[in-house]
This record gives structure tokens, sequence and C-alpha cells, in this order.
């Protein structure tokens, strides 16, 4: 039911905004204005992890003046994040997935695209959310982050968005070298197993905290018809 009421306050937010309204004629993107409490910390420079069509770029494009830098390792994904920033200087799209080593990895690509993960998708997640079996495997680009951008394509207040399908902790330690230049992390992590061997947020936490940060907030929470928790969106800020 929150997906679908969510999805119901992007569409009508379409009407409020001119600009939202043709970028979604145009590319079919509606842009993730649920999360706009993380992007009311105005961020400069924002790092999107796991970007799909450029859903939560668009809502930066919208509501920030950030810099954005993309990477989507599904192919058609990024094309269309390409096609829709063309010529905007405020954003770089790399169709590539980050990890803790470079080369090549298998995504397991879902029925629904923006389920697709590194992992192999699990009967939690085909139960849980009908639509989103895999279809097919895609071999994808994959390195730290170091290996696409330095310490100086980041300025400001840098939030890291990761939205990886289970990935989270690896996509996490393939950010390592740049996790010092990083204000900010905002990711989806699951309270269930969706991907198969994914990491739990504890695991999650685990690390985070080992880098200095702390939680500071947890969003958009799903929930099963039963009342248990699925995921969530948890803001994660260095500690004072």
């Amino acid at each position: 039911m929150r997906y679908y009421l969510t999805r119901a306050k992007k569409i009508l937010y379409l009407f409020t905004d001119f600009r939202a309204l043709t970028y979604f004629l145009k590319f079919r993107v509606l842009p993730t204005i649920e999360h706009h409490y993380v992007l009311s910390i105005l961020p400069n420079t924002v790092i999107d992890i796991g970007a799909n069509k450029g859903q939560f770029a668009l809502a930066v494009e919208l509501f920030t003046a950030a810099k954005v830098i993309s990477f989507e390792p599904l192919t058609h994904a990024a094309i269309t994040c390409k096609e829709m920033f063309d010529n905007n200087d405020r954003h770089t799209i790399i169709n590539a997935a980050i990890a803790p080593q470079s080369g090549r990895l298998n995504l397991h690509v879902s029925k629904s695209d923006d389920s697709s993960s590194l992992l192999e998708i699990g009967p939690n997640q085909t139960n849980l959310f009908p639509g989103t079996q895999e279809v097919r495997q895609e071999t994808v680009t994959c390195g730290p982050l170091s290996e696409f951008i330095t310490k100086e394509d980041l300025h400001g207040t840098v939030l890291l968005k990761i939205d990886v399908q289970g990935y989270e902790l690896e996509a996490l330690k393939g950010c390592s070298e740049l996790l010092s230049e990083i204000d900010i992390i905002y990711c989806e992590c699951s309270f269930i197993e969706l991907y198969k061997d994914q990491c739990s947020i504890k695991e999650l936490m685990a690390f985070l905290d080992s880098w200095g940060y702390e939680i500071a907030g947890v969003y958009n929470t799903l929930y099963s018809k039963a009342g248990r928790a699925i995921q969530s969106d948890f803001l994660f800020v260095r500690s004072s």
C-alpha cells in the first residue's frame, strides 16, 4: 500500500513542478520526492550508487544545486539516465557498479529493473514484491569508487546515496579509499534476507561505526501484510 501511495504522490507532484513534468513526459522518470528530508541538507556533491534511471538524481536536480556523480551497472537504465541529463554539466553518469575489487560481475536482472542486484534474487523478494523475479543476467563492469573518481571531484558537503539491493556492505567497502571525504551516507537496507547472502543491518551499522558514522534517521519503512518491517532508508552522519 505504501508503494502505491508514494507513487501517487509522485504523480501528483508533477502538476506542481513544470520541470518534473517535462522530465516525466520525455523520459518517463519520476523523481524520488520521498527523500526530500535528506536533500534538505543541501549537499554540494552527491554520489549516487545504484542510480537506476536517475530517479534520485532527478530529485537532486529539482531540489538542490548539487553536482551528481551517478553509478548504474544496468546498461539500458544507465542509457536513460545519460539521455535525461545530456548536456547538463551538473551530472556525470558512469555505467558501472561499485565493488571492493575491479573486474566483471554478473548482474541478476529483475523484471522490475530497479530490483536488479549483484546478488541472487531470493524467495522473500519475489514473494513480498511480485514481479521482481530474475529474467536474465548481464555481465557488468565493477570496481572501487577511487577507480572512477578522486577526492578532487568532491566539493563541500558530500552525500553518498546507496541503493544496491542487498549489496550495500560490499559497495561501502568499495568506497573505503574515499569514505574520509564523505559527510553523510543514505542507504537502503533490509531487516530480512531478500537477496542471497546480503548483509544485515547490524553488519552495516558495525562497519559504518568503525568509520566514525552514527545513525541519524530511519525513513520510508516498508512492512509486510503481517506487520513485519522489511526494509528502510537509513541516514548516517559523521560523529561530532
